[in-house]
């Protein structure tokens, strides 16, 4: 019975901590459970939004958690469920107002048999407006109601692990400091490219097969040309994230983009650049599409392995088929930060159907998505799903083989209406959080 077996745990947990406690109590409350209690309050006459966090007696967390565990065993059916709603908001705030200290790191094992982190929601974007969309932590039902601050995220979904990152994991301190600048202003800037990459391995003459390797592209010299620009005008608009899109950084352009970094320095701009690197050879076979994010100074601070191959059926029986030689990766990581909880992926990761359970499991809500896809329709339902879900922002900078496209054009998803916040050029697409702030400065 899942009552016992949470009594059982509750009594036996040790180390005692309200993250462990949180994780039983999240696990415990599905939706049958919430309905329940949320049942009972309504009989009531009291709405589930206007429950109260039950906050136990006691001068210990010891002695709290012992006490909340002695009113629960005194307590069945939609009483018990209440009372376990009413306990996890009283933790959710709890651990809220530890907001500047460290959650534990330590996995726990949840009722269901599966490891959890608890992990804040840092809902930046969606909370730096008043007038944001709603999402299921806005609706009854839903656990989510009642930890509005927190989540727990589980280790592994469908065999796919769940990398999570704390802030320091990943940014050095020298790039740490910066991020409350960022806060203020933040820019992203999408450049799909007008190059129109020339790749040896969709040419006519090329050889046949059921793969395609993109891992040259013939008119480079051009690319990097259009890469400086980038570059040059991310520089003066002191984007905070510039975006390229999928396959379309080879290794010469890549040392490029490090080059010029470099030379920025720490203290430069872009603050942070991904792209989409063209195909490589793994070692054990097969390629790999990878999405690497460098820091102001060029350094790597993450690389994405794409977890699902692109395959186009170019004939009904499926007798000519064309895709990636991929070797998948089976990791979806986030990079935790005060800007948001980022994911980087790329293209068919966020709007594979069998990937959508493992991203609305995790605390993801700043999704970076180098992509390379004909239309972004797709992209476009996925990331309005994520904003319902995790009240995600999601910037997709995506190009066409054949060049621009109206089908095919880059977007962003905010959990609040853009307006005057997204600004359109030829060349690029460019967020930005303060559009009354002067982004075009020179000479820096």
């Amino acid at each position: 019975m899942p009552r016992v077996e949470l009594l059982q745990r509750l009594q036996s947990q040790e180390p005692v901590s309200s993250e462990a406690c949180f994780v039983l109590l999240w696990t415990y409350l599905n939706m049958a459970h919430v309905a329940a209690g949320e049942n009972l309050s309504r009989s009531q006459g009291l709405h589930p939004f206007k429950i109260e966090a039950f906050l136990p007696a006691g001068r210990t967390q010891r002695e709290r958690i012992a006490e909340a565990t002695r009113k629960l065993e005194t307590l069945v059916g939609g009483a018990f469920e209440l009372l376990a709603l009413r306990w996890l908001k009283a933790l959710d705030r709890h651990l809220h107002q530890r907001r500047d200290s460290q959650l534990s790191d330590e996995w726990i094992s949840g009722l269901d048999g599966t490891e959890y982190r608890v992990r804040r929601r840092n809902h930046f974007l969606a909370d730096y407006f008043q007038a944001r969309v709603t999402s299921k932590a806005d609706q009854s039902g839903t656990a989510h109601l009642y930890a509005p601050f927190h989540t727990a995220v589980p280790r592994s979904v469908a065999g796919i692990s769940i990398h999570i990152r704390p802030t320091n994991n990943w940014a050095e301190p020298g790039l740490r400091s910066r991020f409350a600048r960022e806060r203020k202003k933040l820019r992203v800037m999408l450049w799909p490219l007008e190059t129109v990459l020339d790749y040896p391995a969709i040419r006519p003459e090329a050889s046949p097969s059921d793969f395609i390797s993109l891992s040259e592209v013939h008119n480079e010299q051009a690319l990097i040309g259009e890469v400086r620009k980038a570059l040059s005008i991310a520089r003066q608009k002191e984007v905070s994230l510039l975006i390229f899109p999928e396959l379309a950084i080879p290794p010469a352009t890549q040392n490029e983009i490090r080059k010029i970094l470099q030379t920025n320095g720490l203290a430069g701009y872009p603050f942070l650049t991904l792209f989409g690197c063209c195909h490589r050879k793994a070692s054990e076979g097969g390629d790999l599409n990878e999405g690497i994010l460098l820091g102001p100074d060029g350094k790597t601070l993450h690389c994405h392995e794409k977890l699902a191959a692109f395959t186009r059926i170019v004939t009904r029986n499926r007798t000519i088929i064309k895709g990636e030689q991929l070797k998948a990766g089976t990791t979806v990581s986030i990079l935790e930060s005060p800007l948001g909880n980022l994911s980087p992926l790329i293209c068919l990761d966020f709007i594979h159907k069998p990937l959508y359970q493992v991203l609305i499991s995790t605390h993801a809500n700043l999704f970076a998505v180098p992509s390379l896809s004909d239309t972004t329709s797709a992209h476009r339902v996925a990331a309005k799903n994520l904003q319902a879900e995790n009240l995600a922002s999601s910037f997709v900078c995506n190009r066409a083989f054949d060049g621009p496209s109206d089908e095919a054009t880059s977007f962003v998803q905010l959990p609040f209406k853009e307006g005057k916040h997204i600004r359109r050029e030829p060349s690029f697409l460019l967020f930005s959080l303060d559009p009354e702030l002067e982004v075009d400065k020179t000479g820096k």
